[in-house]
């Protein structure tokens, strides 16, 4: 075998097992967790509710007619983000009573949702710079 044949198989190989251990601590976690999600999860979900509040809050309170309808706007799309991320985030938790199968199949999710999970998450980051910005410039052009 080449050396870069036998590089490539135990670059798989290395993959595989940081697959595979990845996935079945995942399992022993959401197994062994009294919500039945992973740490990681449990908080990022209660962050998520948390920002949704706020938004949701702020959505209300705005009714300023120079950048209330910008301000309504973004805080609508952000809380769509929000809910969209909220929901990927319920698939990866075990409903009921955890056993050691549902703990695998919401395991096995986590891993394959991860990507979706980062895009969203950096998409609700977005929203939350562009709400911070347009409050800072709304609340220059008050104070003027």
């Amino acid at each position: 075998m080449d050396p870069l044949s036998a590089l490539s198989v135990a670059a798989s190989a290395v993959q595989f097992i940081d697959f595979a251990t990845n996935l079945l601590s995942g399992t022993m976690e959401i197994y062994r967790s009294a919500e039945g999600a992973q740490s990681a999860t449990r908080d990022l979900k209660s962050i998520i509710r948390h920002f949704k509040e706020l938004n949701d809050s702020l959505l209300l309170s705005s009714s300023d007619p120079e950048g209330g309808k910008d301000l309504q706007q973004l805080c609508l799309d952000c809380s769509k983000v929000a809910e969209q991320l909220l929901s990927a985030l319920n698939k990866i938790s075990v409903e009921g009573k955890a056993t050691l199968w549902k703990s695998f199949i919401v395991a096995l999710k986590s891993v394959w949702s991860h990507d979706e999970i980062e895009v969203l998450e950096r998409r609700l980051d977005m929203f939350r710079r562009q709400i911070s910005m347009q409050i800072i410039v709304s609340l220059r052009y008050t104070s003027l």
